[in-house]
């Protein structure tokens, strides 16, 4: 991230809220929890299991949903001059890692029936979410949080409920799970807030964490050089099959691609040009860049704005 300090104003919006709420002991243990998570952010500390709360290792893709706006145009449209690329948010994008599929770390264990269970980890994870609306209004943070309050509370019923018909270590682990879930989601709520003065963006991001804490090899980190100094980013890809390190089809959102994988490339569903860009001269040239790339029949389209 050029500027870390959209996620921290995301995760102070947080510790402001959390400080106003009132409830019952069940809400109230659950806002503790809270405030203990956004705490940690703001002494940039990074526990185990929890990642997200702090900016390292987090990596955003942003867009509009507004495809042919002017102001998109004159801030981040080369003022006119540069391309649209219209991306189809129903296929999940994924990690691109440099180099071959390496083997998976296989854990074993034995559960509660006695069954021997396996199963692959990723060699190298990088979680990435679907698109996700950003948040801007006070209202629309505060409805996030609440119901994230209220369905935290409902799951600390259910995983209570285990206590005493469990199995030994049953109730331990769900119990465990359920404080990185809600961990997990408070971070990426930190992640989509943005000040309302932004909302006419209509911002759409998508979320990556690498998932180093936890075993990864931050193979996927590649380094540029910005204005605001070293920036680390991931590259982003999608694939009509998903690939695991088992060699089975996964939809685990950590799963991530390599070089070697065949069958990558972006969902691309179109490009407009930009409104100070000749179309005659250009579409021609678009289209074969994108057949060029293996993107077939992709409309070319011209602004509609008349930019000056």
């Amino acid at each position: 991230m050029n500027d870390v300090a959209e996620v921290r104003q995301g995760w102070q919006f947080i510790r402001d809220w959390v400080a106003r709420q009132k409830g019952d002991d069940q809400t109230m243990g659950v806002l503790e929890l809270i405030a203990e998570h956004a705490g940690m952010n703001e002494a940039d500390e990074t526990p185990f299991g929890y990642l997200g709360t702090s900016p390292e290792h987090i990596y955003l893709c942003c867009a509009s949903t507004r495809g042919d706006d002017a102001n998109q145009w004159r801030l981040y449209g080369a003022e006119g001059r540069g391309y649209a690329v219209e991306l189809d948010p129903s296929l999940n994008l994924r990690a691109v890692v440099s180099g071959e599929r390496t083997a998976g770390q296989v854990e074993s264990y034995v559960d509660d029936d006695g069954i021997d269970r396996s199963f692959v980890w990723p060699t190298d994870m990088v979680e990435v979410s679907p698109w996700l609306h950003v948040l801007y209004t006070e209202q629309e943070k505060s409805e996030a949080l609440a119901g994230l309050v209220a369905n935290a509370v409902a799951e600390f019923d259910n995983v209570e409920g285990l206590a005493a018909r469990s199995r030994a270590g049953e109730y331990e682990r769900a119990h465990e799970d359920l404080l990185t879930i809600i961990g997990q989601d408070l971070a990426r709520l930190a992640q989509l807030m943005k000040s309302s003065g932004f909302a006419s963006e209509s911002e759409v991001r998508v979320l990556a964490v690498d998932d180093l804490l936890n075993g990864g090899s931050s193979r996927a980190a590649k380094f540029r050089p910005t204005a605001f100094g070293i920036a680390r980013y991931v590259r982003l890809s999608a694939s009509a099959t998903f690939i695991s390190d088992d060699a089975e089809p996964s939809v685990d959102p950590r799963a991530t691609l390599y070089d070697s994988d065949k069958g990558r490339q972006l969902p691309i569903a179109g490009v407009r040009l930009g409104p100070l860009i000749r179309a005659d001269n250009n579409r021609s040239t678009v289209k074969a860049l994108l057949e060029s790339a293996g993107h077939i029949d992709l409309a070319v389209k011209t602004s509609d704005i008349p930019l000056r």
